[in-house]
C-alpha cells in the first residue's frame, strides 16, 4: 500500500508556504472558515490533473507549486510534483520533468485517478469529495450506483474500507473509555496526594529546624568543652590554692648568718663516730672475755654506751637537717595571683547556665519532631503505596518525592 507522507503547498490558494506531514492512519484537518482546508483536497485534484486554468494561483504569484511525498511498504519513497501556471502547467515525477500534458506514469505513481467506466463513457471520482457534495454517490440516480458497483473493481475496497472505519471508531471509542478511566485513577491518586503540599511544608520547617538543631548541638559540643577546660581550671585552682594554704603554714627560711660554728659542730660528730667505732671494738672485745670473770661495777660502762648511742642518733637529725637547708631557696613562695582563676569561674557559671538552657531547647524540639514522625506514620498507614509510582511510601519515599517538586 502506497502511502503519502508529506504535502506542500507553495503560493496555492491562501497557502503562501505549508507544509503538512501526514501519519499511518487516519488524518484530519480541522480549523476555522476560511484558513485553507479545501485547498489541500483541491491542491490534491490539481497534482492528479483534474483541475483547469490556472484560478488557483496565489495573487501576484507567478505559479503555484504542489509536492507530494509517497511512500510503498517497502520504504520506497516517490517524489511528485505539480507546476500551475495562469496558462500553463507541468510535473516532475521521480526526477522526470514534464511540461507538455500529463506524464503517462503519473496515475501509476499517484493512484488517485478517476475509474472508468465499463459501460458507455465517462468515469467515477472515488478518492475526492467538496464540501457541499461529501458523498460522491448518495446524490445519484440509482441506475448510477449500480453502474458503478458492477463497473468498479474498487467496490470491495470500499465496502473494507468502510469496515476499517468502524473498527476505528470502535478502537477509538474503547481508547477513550480507557482515558476516561484513566482520568479518574488520576483524580483519585490527586485527592490522595492532597495532604503532600502541607507535608513539603512541613519537611521544609523540618530541615530548617533541623539545620538549627546541628549549629545548637555544635554550639553544645563548644561550650561542653569550655566547661571540660573550666572545670580542669577550677581543680587546677583549687590545687593551687591547697599548695598555698599548706605553704602560708610553713615557718620562715632560716637566715644562716655564720656557717664556720656549723662547719664546727659537722667536725665534732664526725669526732664522735670515730670515738662510737673505737668504743664499739672495745665492746667487742669485752665480749671475748670469758664469762666466768667478776667485774665489779659496769655501771660507768653503760652510762658511756647510751651517752655514744645519744650522741649517734643526734648525729643522724644533723644530717637530716643539713641536707634539708641545702635543698631550700633562698627566697620565700609567692603567692599565686587568684584575680583570673576568679574571672574564668565566673564565666564557667554563665555557660554552664546556658547549657541548661539550651539542653531545655533541644528536649523541646526534640519533642515536637516525634510528634510530627507520628502524623507522617499516621498518614503512611492511610497510604500504604504510592498513588504515582505504586512503591511503599515511606520516609526516604517522601523524601524523595520532595526533591523532585
Amino acid at each position: 500500500m502506497r502511502k503519502i507522507r508529506r504535502i506542500e503547498l507553495e503560493d496555492f490558494m491562501s497557502h503562501k508556504k505549508t507544509v503538512l506531514d501526514f501519519a499511518d492512519g487516519i488524518t484530519l484537518l480541522s480549523g476555522d472558515n476560511n484558513c485553507g482546508k479545501s485547498a489541500v483536497v483541491v491542491a490534491l485534484e490539481g497534482i492528479c490533473g483534474m483541475t483547469h486554468s490556472g484560478w488557483m494561483v496565489r495573487h501576484k504569484a507567478k505559479q503555484a507549486k504542489v509536492t507530494l511525498h509517497l511512500e510503498d511498504e517497502d520504504g520506497t519513497v516517490h517524489l511528485v510534483e505539480w507546476r500551475r501556471k495562469q496558462k500553463t502547467h507541468g510535473w516532475t515525477v521521480n526526477g522526470v520533468k514534464s511540461d507538455r500534458g500529463k506524464p503517462d506514469d503519473l496515475h501509476d505513481v499517484l493512484r488517485m485517478g478517476e475509474v472508468k467506466k465499463k459501460t458507455g463513457t465517462g468515469s467515477f471520482n472515488v478518492h475526492f469529495a467538496q464540501q457541499k457534495d461529501p458523498i460522491f454517490l448518495l446524490n445519484d440516480t440509482g441506475s448510477h450506483r449500480a453502474e458503478f458497483f458492477t463497473t468498479a473493481g474498487d467496490a470491495q475496497l470500499l465496502l473494507a474500507m468502510r469496515q476499517k472505519l468502524k473498527s476505528k471508531q470502535k478502537e477509538a471509542t474503547g481508547r477513550l473509555s480507557q482515558c476516561e478511566r484513566e482520568i479518574k485513577i488520576s483524580k483519585a491518586r490527586i485527592e490522595s496526594l492532597s495532604e503532600v503540599p502541607e507535608m513539603v511544608k512541613s519537611v521544609d520547617e523540618l530541615s530548617e529546624r533541623r539545620a538549627g538543631l546541628i549549629e545548637v548541638r555544635e554550639k553544645i559540643l563548644d561550650m561542653r568543652g569550655m566547661r571540660n577546660s573550666l572545670v580542669l581550671a577550677e581543680a587546677a585552682e583549687n590545687s593551687a590554692q591547697d599548695r598555698v594554704t599548706i605553704l602560708a603554714d610553713l615557718p620562715d627560711t632560716p637566715e644562716i648568718e655564720n656557717l664556720d660554728e656549723l662547719k664546727a659542730s659537722l667536725h665534732k660528730i664526725q669526732d664522735s663516730e670515730s670515738v662510737l667505732v673505737y668504743l664499739n671494738q672495745k665492746v667487742g672485745a669485752f665480749k671475748e672475755i670469758p664469762k666466768s670473770l667478776n667485774v665489779v661495777d659496769t655501771t660507768s660502762i653503760e652510762n658511756i654506751l647510751q651517752q655514744l648511742y645519744a650522741s649517734l642518733k643526734n648525729l643522724d637529725l644533723f644530717k637530716e637537717i643539713f641536707e634539708t637547708l641545702k635543698t631550700l631557696p633562698e627566697d620565700g613562695p609567692e603567692l599565686a595571683n587568684t584575680e583570673n582563676i576568679e574571672a574564668d569561674l565566673n564565666s564557667l557559671h554563665a555557660h554552664s547556665s546556658e547549657l541548661s538552657k539550651r539542653e531545655r531547647e533541644l528536649k523541646n524540639i526534640d519533642g515536637e519532631l516525634k510528634s510530627l514522625q507520628e502524623n507522617w506514620k499516621d498518614l503512611m498507614k492511610k497510604n500504604p503505596k504510592c498513588p504515582t509510582c505504586g512503591s511503599i511510601l515511606d520516609e526516604r519515599h517522601l523524601e524523595g518525592f520532595h526533591d523532585k517538586t
